[in-house]
């Protein structure tokens, strides 16, 4: 019986997110947008503004967004990876394997650090050679 009534409680929740009611408007007012770009001026009357959390207006710029994020995150963890290794290294004590695992984090890292510049410098490069601003 709680399986049913879950289920339900899940299909009336998608039915109510992909078919919202009349009275929310998404993107149409021109009220709406000027409400998002201010939010001081206050929702428009009778309607429900829901503005873009992205923050971006076409795929080109969300593609930069999460592209720059991967970037900055391998970037971060970078440094993250080779202090794990130093450390592994340093309190290896002559054991053959710590020592082996600890070579190739620190390679392993060298190596996804090198894909990210490459990755990064190529875009860049070929956004120059196309014309892309």
């Amino acid at each position: 019986m709680k399986k049913i009534f879950v289920l339900v409680s899940l299909c009336s929740a998608l039915t109510l997110v992909l078919f919202p009611t009349a009275n929310f408007v998404f993107a149409a007012a021109a009220n709406c947008d000027e409400y998002c770009v201010n939010k001081s001026l206050g929702e428009p009357i009778g309607t429900s503004c829901v503005c873009n959390p992205l923050k971006v207006n076409d795929f080109e710029a969300l593609l930069n967004i999460v592209i720059d994020f991967i970037f900055w995150i391998g970037m971060a963890l970078a440094p993250v990876m080779f202090i794990v290794a130093g450390f592994l290294y340093v309190t290896a004590a002559g054991n053959p394997q710590k020592t082996e695992q600890a070579k190739k984090i620190i390679i392993y890292t060298v190596i996804g650090l090198v894909v990210l510049l490459l990755a990064r410098g190529l875009t860049e490069v070929l956004k120059s050679i196309i014309g892309v601003k």
